[in-house]
C-alpha cells in the first residue's frame, strides 16, 4: 500500500484489548504509529506492554509501515519487545475480528495540533473509555488525575502553581506521590505549544537530576491547557517548621546544615542548573535519615502565567540576591546567596525581618552566638552582594565548608536569659544545680514517648546485644519527669533463626515488633503492606542478590528442561526467596519431586553427597559459582534485599528519634547487627508478581507427597470460602474447626497443628473462634455426612481476615 493509498483510520486504543500487561518502561512511553501525510493517529499503543513478538510479526506491523514512510513517534526500539497480546491482536486485525473503521467521509473539525499534548509516561484511554474530564484549577481530595493519581490534599499553593499529597493507583500498594500543578502561560504572543515545548525541557531537565537529597521525577504531562509534575514524596518537615522559634544552633548543626544543602546543589550546579528558589519551605528533614531534601526547583516556574507577566521574578524576597531580584539575572552564586541566608536563620534562631540590615547585608554576627570566626567568614561570603565576591559554585563552597578548622574549646557565651537564670540559681540550694546537671542528657539527646522497644529479627540474638545497649543508651523518656525519676527506655529483643516466616508476619501485622529486621523480601512487603516505614537495608553491601539451581558437577543434568518427575529437587521452607520462591517460579509448569525445609548449607551437602539430583538457593551465600564440586544450570533474575522496618503504631517524633539513633550507631554495631548505608528501599515490584504466581502453586498442589505439580491443571479451578468458625476439636492428630458459611453451610477444616500455629500465631483453639475466614482451595471441598470438608495442606489456603 503507497502513501497515496492510506485511508484515514479512526484512532485504535489498546489498553482495554491487552489490560493484562505490565511491563513498566513501555506503561511509561506513548507509541503513536501515524501517517505523515496527514499526521492522524493510526494506532495508539499507549499504555501495551510489549514482549515476545516473534520476527515475522514484528516485520509484518512495524517494519513494513517504515518502509511505506510512515513512521514512530519516538522510542522505537522498544518494539524488540511486543507481547504475545500484540500478537494475538495482529491476527485479529488480519482475520477482521477486530475492524479498523474508516472515518466518515466529513470528519468534525479537529482540535488545534496546539492543543494536544502527548503525554509520556501514563496510561492511555480505550475507545471505550471517555477522554479524561477536564481537571479543575483546584482539585479536591478524590479526584483522580489521569486515570491514575487520586488527590488526598493540598500541600501548598503559590502563584505559580499548587502542589498536592496524591497516591499512585497504578502502583502496588498505592504509595504516595506529590502532583504539582502549572497553568501554562499564553500571554505575550505565547502559544500552548510553545510552552509546551519549555515545560517538556525543564522537566527533562530534572529528570535527569540523580541525588538521593532530590525528588525524583516520575512523570510529567499535559492536560486541558494545565502542566503536571509527577515527584517522589518526601516525608518531613520543611526548615520553616524547625528553625523559627528555635535556640540558636550549633556550629556543629550549622556545618552539618550547609553540607546536607551543599551537596545535592553541587550535583545541581555541576548539571549547569541553577536552583533558583532555595528558602527554608523547600528544603525538607527528611524523617528517614533525618538528611536535607532540596524541592521546589524555581526552573519550571518560567512556563507559568505568573512568571512570564512583567517584572515577575522567580524566587522568594529575602533570599533573592540584588541580580535575581532587581534584574531576574541568576547565577549559581546566587543560590550560595539563598543557602547563606539560610544558615543565619538557624544560627540566630531569628527570622530575616527580626535582624538588623544595612544597605549591602544583615547584621547577624552577634547574635550568632555559637558560631566561631571562621564558620561566620563563611557565610558572610556566601552572602556578599555583589556575586563575584561570593564562592562561584557549590562545589567550591563546599571544599571551602570541609577547610574550616574546628571549633576551639571556650567558654560559652552567656545571653541576658542565660544569665538571669544563673542568677536566680545562685540563690537556690546546690540540689537545684544538681538538677540542672542532670537535665543534660535529657535536653541533648533523641526522646522516646514510649517506655519501651521491641526489635524483632528472625536472626542470632548475640548480634543485636550491642544495638541494644546503644539505643538504651542515647534515648531517653519524653516526659521529663519520668526522666528525672530515672527511668529509662527498655529495649527488647524478640526472635532467632528458628523463628518462622509466617509467625513473624503474625508479630508484624499484630504490630508487636516497633523495629522489624525482616531478613526476607517476603517480609518486608509484608511489613510495607501493614504501613510499617523503611528505615535502613538490611545486608547493605547486596540490596539485590541471585538464586540459582545447581547440580553436581559430573550430574547429566544440563538444563532445567532435563528436570522431570523423578528429579528430586532440596528447596528450601516454603517461605524463603532464594531457596523456593525463585526456583518455584522457574519451575512452573513442570512436574518434579522435592525435598523441601533444608537451610542453604543442608542443600549442597545433599548435592554433593548425591542424595537429590539438584537444588537451589542463594548465590554467593550459600554456593559460590567457582565451587570445583557443583555446577549452576540457571540463575534467577534479581532477588531485592530486606530492610528494618519501623511500626505505625510508634508517632512520628518516635520514629524520628529511633532513625536518629539507628543511623548514627556506630559501624561496628550497624555491621554486627547487619543493617546499615544509605541505599533508597528496593522495588519489589517484580518480586510481588512472582510471590502472586507461587501462591497460586501452593494453592493448588500438596508439597508433602512425590511428584509435585508447579502449576495449577486446567481442570482444575481455584474455590474461594468465606466463613466463621463456630466450634474445634483435636480429632486423629489435626486440628478440626467448625465454620459456617454465610448460606449456613457448615465446612468442617481439617489442619496440621503445627501449620495452624503457624498461621495462627498459637498453638490454642479457642484464638480462633469466631474469626471469619477466606480458604482458598483446588477443586470443591468433599462431602461428607457432616457436612463439606476442606483440608488446609498450605499456609496461603486460609487466611483469617479479622
Amino acid at each position: 500500500m503507497t502513501n497515496s493509498q492510506i485511508p484515514d483510520f479512526k484512532v485504535i486504543y489498546l489498553q482495554e484489548l491487552l489490560n493484562n500487561t505490565d511491563n513498566v518502561r513501555w506503561n511509561d512511553l506513548s507509541q503513536k504509529i501515524v501517517n505523515p501525510d496527514s499526521v492522524k493517529l493510526i494506532i495508539n499503543c499507549q499504555g501495551v506492554n510489549p514482549s515476545q513478538l516473534n520476527s515475522d510479526q514484528l516485520y509484518k506491523l512495524f517494519y513494513s509501515p517504515q518502509q511505506q514512510n510512515w513512521g514512530f513517534a519516538d522510542y522505537p526500539e522498544v518494539f524488540q519487545n511486543i507481547t504475545d497480546e500484540m500478537a494475538d491482536f495482529i491476527d485479529k486485525v488480519i482475520n477482521n475480528e477486530i475492524i479498523i473503521e474508516k472515518l466518515p467521509e466529513k470528519p468534525p473539525p479537529e482540535r488545534e495540533p496546539t492543543q494536544e499534548i502527548p503525554n509520556p509516561g501514563n496510561s492511555s484511554q480505550s475507545d471505550t473509555q471517555p477522554p479524561p474530564p477536564p481537571s479543575p484549577d483546584d482539585p479536591s481530595p478524590g479526584t483522580i488525575i489521569k486515570y491514575r493519581y487520586e488527590i488526598i490534599r493540598k500541600l501548598s499553593e503559590g502563584s505559580f502553581g499548587k502542589t498536592y499529597l496524591a497516591k499512585d493507583r497504578d502502583k502496588p500498594g498505592h504509595p504516595n506521590c506529590v502532583v504539582k500543578l502549572l497553568k501554562p502561560s499564553v500571554s505575550s504572543g505565547g502559544t500552548i505549544s510553545r510552552a509546551k515545548r519549555l515545560f517538556e525541557q525543564e522537566a527533562d531537565i530534572l529528570h535527569g537530576l540523580n541525588h538521593y537529597c532530590i525528588p525524583k521525577l516520575f512523570a510529567y504531562f499535559a492536560e486541558n491547557q494545565r502542566f503536571y509534575l509527577v515527584q517522589e514524596y518526601i516525608e518531613g518537615d520543611t526548615l520553616d517548621q524547625i528553625i523559627p522559634g528555635s535556640h540558636p544552633w550549633t556550629q556543629q548543626e550549622v556545618i552539618k546544615l550547609l553540607e546536607d544543602i551543599l551537596e545535592p546543589l553541587a550535583c545541581v550546579h555541576q548539571q549547569n542548573i541553577i536552583h533558583r528558589d532555595i528558602k527554608p519551605a523547600n528544603l525538607i528533614r527528611r524523617q528517614q535519615d533525618q538528611k536535607i531534601v532540596l524541592i521546589d526547583f524555581g526552573a519550571i516556574k518560567q512556563v507559568t502565567e505568573q512568571a512570564n507577566k512583567s517584572g515577575t521574578i522567580i524566587g522568594s524576597k529575602g533570599y533573592m540576591p540584588v541580580e535575581q531580584e532587581h534584574h531576574g539575572n541568576t547565577k549559581f552564586a546566587s543560590d550560595l546567596y539563598a543557602v547563606g541566608m539560610v544558615a543565619i536563620q538557624a544560627a540566630t534562631g531569628c527570622r530575616l525581618n527580626e535582624l538588623g540590615r544595612t544597605p549591602h547585608g544583615l547584621i547577624w554576627e552577634d547574635k550568632a552566638i555559637n558560631l566561631d570566626s571562621p564558620l561566620k567568614e563563611f557565610i558572610n561570603k556566601l552572602t556578599k552582594w555583589d556575586y563575584q565576591d561570593r564562592y562561584p559554585s557549590a562545589q567550591e563552597a563546599l571544599e571551602a565548608l570541609k577547610n574550616i578548622p574546628p571549633p576551639k574549646l571556650r567558654k560559652p557565651r552567656k545571653s541576658p536569659i542565660t544569665k538571669i537564670i544563673l542568677a536566680i540559681s545562685s540563690v537556690v540550694a546546690l540540689a537545684g544545680i544538681g538538677l540542672g546537671v542532670k537535665s543534660i542528657p535529657y535536653l541533648t539527646k533523641p526522646k522516646l514517648s514510649v517506655d519501651t522497644i521491641k526489635i524483632g529479627h528472625l536472626w542470632y540474638p548475640d548480634d543485636y546485644l550491642d544495638l541494644e545497649s546503644h539505643l538504651e543508651a542515647e534515648l531517653v523518656p519524653a516526659n521529663y519527669w519520668d526522666f528525672l525519676k530515672g527511668k529509662k527506655i527498655n529495649v527488647i529483643i524478640e526472635g532467632d533463626r528458628s523463628l518462622s516466616y509466617q509467625e513473624a508476619r503474625n508479630r508484624i501485622a499484630k504490630r508487636q515488633w516497633d523495629i522489624a529486621f525482616t531478613l526476607s523480601p517476603i517480609n518486608s512487603i509484608w511489613a510495607i503492606d501493614h504501613d510499617y516505614t523503611y528505615l535502613a537495608a538490611m545486608f547493605p553491601e547486596s540490596t539485590y542478590y541471585e538464586g540459582g539451581l545447581f547440580v553436581r558437577r559430573d550430574s547429566p543434568i544440563q538444563s532445567i528442561d532435563d528436570l522431570g518427575p523423578t528429579t528430586i529437587i532440596a528447596l528450601g521452607g516454603l517461605n524463603s526467596a532464594s531457596s523456593f520462591y525463585m526456583p518455584a517460579y522457574t519451575l512452573y509448569g513442570k512436574t518434579v519431586s522435592v525435598d523441601t525445609g533444608n537451610r542453604g548449607q543442608d542443600i549442597v551437602n545433599k548435592i554433593k553427597q548425591g542424595e537429590v539430583d539438584a537444588g537451589a538457593a542463594a548465590i554467593g551465600d550459600s554456593i559460590r559459582k567457582d565451587d570445583p564440586d557443583l555446577r549452576i544450570i540457571h540463575v534467577s533474575g534479581a532477588i531485592p534485599g530486606s530492610g528494618v522496618y519501623l511500626s505505625p503504631d510508634l508517632s512520628r517524633r518516635d520514629r524520628q528519634s529511633l532513625t536518629q539513633v539507628m543511623l548514627n550507631a556506630s559501624e561496628d554495631i550497624k555491621e554486627q547487627a547487619n543493617y546499615g548505608g544509605d541505599s533508597p528501599e528496593p522495588d519489589y515490584t517484580e518480586f510481588r508478581k512472582i510471590m502472586a504466581r507461587v501462591d497460586e502453586i501452593l494453592i493448588c498442589s500438596d508439597f508433602s507427597k512425590n511428584p509435585v505439580n508447579f502449576f495449577c491443571p486446567d481442570n482444575i479451578t481455584i474455590s474461594e470460602i468465606r466463613a466463621k468458625v463456630n466450634g474445634s476439636s483435636f480429632r486423629n492428630n489435626q486440628y478440626l474447626l467448625k465454620a459456617v458459611g454465610a448460606d449456613n453451610q457448615i465446612y468442617n477444616v481439617t489442619i496440621d497443628p503445627d501449620l495452624f500455629q503457624s498461621i495462627v500465631g498459637s498453638d490454642k483453639l479457642t484464638d480462633i473462634h469466631n474469626k471469619n475466614l477466606v480458604i482458598t482451595i483446588p477443586g470443591e471441598p468433599t462431602q461428607t455426612e457432616t457436612g463439606l470438608h476442606i483440608p488446609i495442606t498450605q499456609a496461603q489456603q486460609l487466611q483469617i481476615v479479622d
